[in-house]
């Protein structure tokens, strides 16, 4: 999260999520191969570092796009959609394919559903170069 400020210097907040969005999603779909655990604990670095980016960059994204008046119920509504919608969303499916497929093919999904995510935020022109 202290990083933040510094790279949007250099990259803008748009590409920062975005960089972090791919991340996240290329993350996901590597999971989904199996990597040994050695491997997997070299990567909680990097979870941490596009989460904390994602984090900070949505809340400055999200008061970019409002009234100033209505800060407090964006953010409101961000934290119950992303985190608490998401969660729940992601808890039943990924426990249905986990049931029915295995682990894998869980981190297989998170991958895709990043990957959704990204394509829509390309597709609403969220992302300007």
């Amino acid at each position: 999260m202290a990083w933040t400020e510094k790279l949007e210097k250099i990259l803008t907040m748009e590409r920062m999520i975005l960089i972090s969005m791919i991340i996240s999603a290329l993350r996901y779909l590597w999971y989904s191969t199996g990597p040994t655990p050695e491997l997997l604990i070299g990567t909680f670095f990097l979870q941490g570092m596009v989460n904390g980016i994602l984090l900070v960059e949505f809340v400055r994204y999200i008061a970019k796009l409002v009234e100033p008046a209505m800060i407090g119920m964006a953010m409101t509504l961000y934290q119950a959609v992303s985190s608490n919608g998401s969660t729940i969303l992601c808890q039943i499916i990924g426990g249905a394919i986990l049931d029915n497929y295995g682990s894998l093919e869980v981190y297989l999904f998170f991958s895709a559903y990043n990957m959704i995510g990204i394509i829509l935020y390309i597709w609403f022109k969220l992302y300007k170069v």
